[in-house]
């Protein structure tokens, strides 16, 4: 598989998890996934129970983050994480042998992009190209992130990636990057399904500068060479006219395939070069967006 066809690779597409009965519709028509997918009402699925972010193909892109030292044979063992086939969760077990359990999302929910869609119904060449484009790569590896924990709801209006970024310990309410943050071996084992943000993207074992936890889960695209979010709508009601939504897409959409390429060859450098952005621009293209350009990829912090 080449790495073009990796970073397009939509993780639902395991036959193990879900019966895709026409494969062709499938690659031609990626905004009819969601309802082949939906949990609640497709009879395709393995199991209801378990989102596409715990399906082996996302776990695999998990296991590729540097920051994460996995056991062999995803053995539970002091100091490194393992993923357990009992209840698909990654699991991290502390030194004292405290067993913590994390979660994975989607980091931008579908069903909230669809409601700008909805909302605002395209009505040129270049917002059905955006479009699709959204529905071709929103599940992809580089829109899925294990988390301390799941803080959204199905099309919740702030389950973005800017809102968790926001609300994560990462950064101070104006974006702007905070100076420390704690890692998982110095903090409680809260459970899991507690939906309050704080903390969402720290877990990594010991404490780390806020700039080494965003490089570690690729996450440089999203900031500024002054480490501040490049964008702070974490509420897509305040997107309010056309020219902002269909902006708004674009960014996730190129946002998105950037972090899939940066978690496929292990790049974690602050700027992208001639190669990187000509591949990246290599899958844009394939998905329709043949004059975008890749996002802060010319400075060096």
């Amino acid at each position: 598989m080449s790495i073009i066809d990796e970073i397009l690779k939509d993780v639902r597409e395991d036959e193990n998890w879900l019966r895709i009965t026409n494969r062709s519709e499938w690659e031609k028509s990626p905004g009819s996934r969601a309802s082949v997918y939906d949990k609640k009402a497709c009879n395709r699925l393995i199991n209801k129970n378990i989102d596409a972010e715990r399906w082996p193909l996302a776990i695999s892109s998990y296991k590729k983050y540097p920051c994460f030292l996995f056991s062999e044979d995803d053995v539970a063992t002091n100091g490194k994480y393992f993923y357990s086939t009992k209840d698909y969760y990654i699991h991290y077990i502390k030194k004292n042998g405290e067993n913590v359990k994390i979660q994975a999302d989607i980091l931008t929910n579908y069903g909230t992009i669809h409601k700008l869609i909805d909302k605002f119904q395209p009505d040129t060449d270049e917002e059905n190209k955006l479009v699709n484009a959204f529905n071709r790569i929103a599940y992809t590896i580089g829109a899925f992130c294990p988390i301390w924990k799941n803080p959204g709801g199905r099309g919740a209006v702030k389950d973005t990636v800017w809102d968790k970024l926001l609300n994560s310990g990462l950064v101070d309410s104006e974006g702007k990057i905070n100076k420390e943050c704690i890692g998982l071996e110095d903090r409680k084992n809260e459970k899991i399904n507690n939906r309050h943000k704080e903390k969402l993207f720290l877990i990594i074992p010991e404490n780390k500068v806020p700039q080494s936890v965003i490089s570690g889960l690729f996450f440089q695209d999203y900031f500024s060479y002054d480490w501040e979010l490049i964008t702070k709508v974490g509420n897509i009601n305040e997107l309010n006219c056309r020219e902002a939504v269909y902006g708004y897409i674009k960014i996730i959409i190129v946002l998105i395939v950037q972090r899939s390429y940066r978690i496929i060859s292990n790049y974690q450098g602050n700027v992208l070069r001639e190669d990187d952005k000509k591949i990246i621009k290599e899958a844009l293209n394939i998905i329709g967006l043949d004059a975008v350009e890749c996002i802060y990829s010319k400075k060096k912090r």
